[in-house]
């Protein structure tokens, strides 16, 4: 596919872009003091050209949870070399080339970046998801949910004590809900933010007596159990 690049909506991530670019510009300028100053373009030509030169066709690897790109096919040093070979492309070949390994050199810090993420924003910590619950409140998304509000100092002590469940049956939960059509998560929950800077915005959806949160971002699903319920239960309910 074309790689078209995205700016990350994460802080880390972002910051490696910035890594990246930055190494771009520092590899350009030192072979731009290299050569001659007869031979050479205008700095700021080179630097375009560089830029230029990143665009190229890709091979998209999954590596983990990072896609690495794999430049192929250098599309941009193919549209400077026809714009510029009856004229200058003596001049340009060496920052067009520059542009086109740099893919490299972000494929190397979008890796490390997106570990660092990890790091800094670890995945299977509720944490990361439900980091401010002023605002939070429960809203019912099916019929089958029982009276109940949310217990908000509950949910707030939850972020630190609720257990990833790296297993459960989804699938006996689905015809749970198809056979006595009474829906596991019947509730979602609004209002609350993901840590800042993470650039995570997930769903969350409440269990139906409140002792779990299905989490659900980026094709993931992750379920966290609660000792306690979340909920406080209209009577009848069973707050327990």
């Amino acid at each position: 596919m074309l790689n078209i690049q995205l700016w990350p909506d994460n802080i880390v991530e972002a910051l490696f872009v910035l890594i990246g670019l930055s190494l771009l510009i520092v590899i350009v300028i030192y072979n731009y003091r290299q050569e001659k100053a007869a031979k050479r373009p205008a700095l700021w030509k080179a630097l375009l050209i560089a830029f230029i030169c990143v665009f190229s066709f890709t091979l998209n690897i999954p590596m983990g949870e990072y896609v690495g790109r794999f430049a192929l096919l250098p599309l941009g040093v193919w549209v400077v070399y026809w714009a510029t070979k009856n004229k200058s492309w003596t001049k340009y070949r060496r920052y067009a080339w520059i542009g086109f390994w740099c893919n490299y050199v972000f494929l190397a810090t979008g890796l490390l970046g997106q570990y660092a993420n990890e790091v800094v924003y670890p995945k299977h910590t509720i944490a990361t998801y439900i980091a401010n619950v002023e605002d939070a409140r429960l809203v019912v998304i099916h019929p089958s949910a029982p009276e109940a509000s949310l217990d908000a100092a509950r949910l707030e002590q939850g972020i630190t004590t609720l257990e990833l469940q790296p297993e459960y049956d989804s699938l006996s939960w689905g015809y749970e809900a198809i056979n006595t059509e009474k829906e596991r998560f019947p509730y979602v929950l609004h209002g609350t933010e993901s840590r800042w800077g993470s650039g995570v915005n997930p769903e969350v959806y409440v269990q139906w007596d409140g002792k779990g949160l299905l989490v659900v971002w980026d094709n993931r699903y992750l379920y966290y159990s609660a000792p306690t319920s979340l909920l406080l239960m209209d009577s009848g309910g069973g707050n327990e």
